[in-house]
């Protein structure tokens, strides 16, 4: 067994939710061989303290909410409305329990996590008052959008004309993702390489999809220096209907420094430079979609807000504080320098959806096996269009009484080690 004194505690009468928990995990870490803590325990005490905002209802913005609760400088993330696996995994007390680090040689090490926590604020076009209400009430530091709706809306412009600081691009420069027709004049007239099908259109004749991320002030950007392969088809061997996407890994080894370097100052530098000197303030994160041919990268298209599931793939990649990241696009003070990521590590994430997905499904199943998931040491549960149905009449502990259900899907993620230098 480990030697830490006082590391063993239990919650309630095993076998209680909290009990299992710590005693799978205790028992993982000792078979890993791995001397990390075996519980966790977060206040929310600390939501008076540097409170963020994250607005949306999927598995990026669960995504987002997870690795920015990770940041010694936030006390509190609330999002808006958040989901089912946000809801229960906050009411059963382990929605950060694998906040983890992973070092080159394998072993985990706990990190700060701040309690995530959902809330009920309407999001009401144009004007949003409500949501404003709230940043003013709860002194949000940080407000990020992620709903691409939202921002097509102009949720990002009215945030930052009350004072809000906001990490999402504005109403105008989201066009590059909700017009095809802007962003396919702007990329011809720059003169960009463009593929056949762009925006989703849907096929990328049979060639390897990827997804580039940078992040903008306004004025400067940085690039995350790898890039997720995209699987967009529903069955194995890239077969079946086109989907937003059935899983993603990082980073990809067809994508190199140099093919980076060269997306950054003959795609990303000109663009960017487009976008501001027509006055479409970015400020957020561009998620570039591309197709690789023989003749090298083409555009699909863009996403103006990172997409599911290459949030979950990248995020737990991702090193150093997010919160400082997105501070400094909101407050234009980005440096000019890529983001790093965790040495020697990949990560997969794997959507699972109901059945008939991406064509007419039935929604309400249960999902059950998500305490077990949790259990393993860097997987990661993100829900999107999940709901948390509540038993009548059933005394018993909130797993017994809690079940969640699927409207569409949820992802899957786990960091995985890799050999090398």
């Amino acid at each position: 067994m480990p030697e830490f004194a006082g590391d063993w505690y239990f919650t309630g009468n095993y076998p209680t939710p909290g009990g299992t928990k710590v005693c799978c995990r205790a028992f993982v870490l000792w078979f890993e061989g791995s001397s990390a803590r075996c519980y966790g325990v977060s206040s929310a005490a600390s939501c008076a303290q540097t409170p963020v905002l994250v607005i949306g209802n999927g598995g990026s913005e669960h995504a987002l909410a997870w690795k920015l609760s990770q940041s010694h400088e936030v006390g509190c993330v609330y999002v808006a409305p958040g989901n089912g696996g946000i809801s229960g995994q906050t009411a059963h007390g382990h929605a950060h329990r694998n906040a983890e680090h992973d070092d080159a040689k394998g072993s985990t090490a706990r990190v700060h996590s701040a309690p995530v926590i959902p809330v009920d604020v309407p999001l009401t076009p144009p004007h949003f008052k409500e949501v404003k209400d709230f940043c003013r009430e709860r002194s949000i530091v940080l407000a990020v959008v992620g709903s691409e709706q939202l921002l097509h809306e102009g949720l990002a412009d009215v945030l930052r004309s009350a004072g809000v600081p906001t990490f999402g691009p504005s109403q105008a420069a989201a066009e590059l993702e909700s017009s095809q027709a802007f962003s396919k004049t702007l990329v011809q007239k720059l003169g960009l390489p463009m593929a056949a099908a762009s925006n989703g259109d849907g096929d990328a004749s049979g060639f390897p999809e990827v997804s580039v991320l940078a992040f903008s002030d306004g004025v400067n950007f940085a690039m995350v220096p790898a890039a997720t392969q995209d699987q967009k088809r529903c069955n194995d061997e890239d077969r079946g209907p086109v989907t937003d996407g059935m899983g993603a890994f990082a980073p990809s080894p067809l994508v190199d420094e140099e093919m980076l370097k060269s997306l950054e100052e003959n795609v990303l530098r000109p663009l960017f430079d487009a976008m501001r000197s027509e006055g479409r303030h970015f400020s957020g994160c561009l998620q570039t979609e591309l197709v690789l041919t023989p003749s090298g990268p083409r555009i699909l298209g863009f996403k103006t807000s990172i997409s599911e599931p290459v949030a979950q793939a990248m995020f737990p990649l991702l090193d150093g504080d997010l919160f400082e990241v997105l501070s400094a696009c909101a407050g234009s003070r980005l440096k000019r320098e890529p983001l790093t990521l965790r040495r020697n590590q990949s990560t997969v994430a794997v959507v699972l959806t109901c059945g008939g997905y991406p064509g007419p499904f039935q929604s309400g199943h249960a999902i059950t096996g998500i305490e077990r998931a949790l259990c393993v040491p860097g997987a990661h549960v993100f829900h999107t269009g999940t709901t948390v149905e509540i038993a009548e009449g059933v005394n018993a502990t909130p797993t017994a009484r809690r079940s969640f259900t699927s409207n569409n899907s949820y992802s899957f993620s786990q960091k995985l080690m890799t050999c090398g230098g």
